[in-house]
């Protein structure tokens, strides 16, 4: 028995997700380092958008932690079945061609 694999655009726009997830944390890091360079040789940012501005970043870094976490996971989930569907179909072949060489 053969199973068709599933080639679906879902695992593309997921890849662009993580991608655009991974650039906003990038620049953010880069903002906030910018912001603390600032603060330190006295110019323009104030204590509260430096703590406002991390807080976004960690808190997007934590909701597209979460996404990439949950799709691989999904992606673990569907291995498992696919691989007990293959077992069952290989253990029903095996059983078969027992009973015909008995």
């Amino acid at each position: 028995m053969r199973y068709k694999k599933n080639n679906s655009k879902n695992k593309n726009v997921l890849s662009v997700f993580e991608y655009l997830f991974w650039i906003y944390v990038i620049l953010g890091s880069a903002v906030i380092v910018y912001f603390i360079i600032l603060k330190l040789t006295g110019h323009s940012p104030t204590t509260d958008t430096i703590i406002l501005t991390m807080l976004s970043v960690i808190l997007a870094g934590l909701l597209g932690g979460s996404i990439t976490v949950g799709t691989h996971i999904g992606k673990v989930n569907e291995f498992m079945k696919n691989s007990d569907r293959r077992f069952a179909a290989l253990a029903r072949d095996f059983k078969e061609h027992l009973k015909e060489n008995k």
